[in-house]
């Protein structure tokens, strides 16, 4: 039975890997100022999306949050994301009339059976009339077979749970069954901090959805 359970993660994370497309290509870095991280977390906290209430958003996730930002902070620079090991995952994705969720960098030895609240699996970025790209929120995935092996339940992120997703055929998302939670901790989502899409996040530079 050991040796089955071994043999079916270890599957999984080589189908991760599979997945993940390391990006070629170059992008002009982006440089963000201390003083400018510190006015876009000060404005994005004291934002919240239509439609949270307290019961839904409590002081508890809030320092949950607070603590995402904190730590994700220095990827506002994608260079240095790239640094440390966040390779493109997907190119912009989005959704007609939903909006969209941006490019996806993914580290792939974070992709497994769990997650740590401060070491996000994906960063979020949407693309600059510059050429850069802007961090607007994180994604946190788990290999839903591995998670299954040791909990009864979904996981949670504070109260809130992660949203199932089936696997699906090759280059129209993970070819595994995983639990994805989109979080917008960089750019404020009139549908909800957790939606999968976001209405102001565009795939086209300069044009807001």
């Amino acid at each position: 039975m050991k040796k089955k359970i071994r043999k079916n993660a270890i599957f999984a994370l080589w189908t991760i890997a599979a997945m993940i497309v390391i990006a070629s290509c170059s992008s002009e870095m982006i440089t963000e100022t201390e003083t400018f991280v510190n006015e876009r977390e000060q404005k994005v906290s004291q934002s919240t999306p239509p439609g949270l209430t307290a019961k839904d958003n409590p002081a508890a996730q809030n320092r949950l949050l607070a603590e995402i930002r904190r730590h994700t902070a220095k990827f506002h620079d994608q260079e240095y994301a790239i640094s440390e090991g966040y390779v493109l995952g997907s190119h912009c994705v989005y959704a007609e009339g939903l909006g969209a969720m941006g490019y996806h960098y993914v580290r792939p030895d974070l992709v497994g059976g769990g997650f740590n609240h401060i070491q996000p699996q994906a960063l979020l970025y949407e693309p600059q009339e510059d050429g850069g790209m802007e961090l607007v929120g994180v994604e946190y995935i788990i290999v839903a077979e591995l998670w299954d092996m040791g909990n009864d339940e979904p996981p949670k992120l504070g109260d809130t749970v992660f949203d199932f997703m089936e696997a699906k055929p090759a280059g129209e998302g993970l070819e595994f069954d995983n639990y994805q939670l989109h979080v917008w901790v960089w750019r404020p989502n009139p549908l909800g901090m957790y939606f999968p899409f976001n209405p102001d996040v565009s795939c086209e530079p300069g044009l807001m959805l």
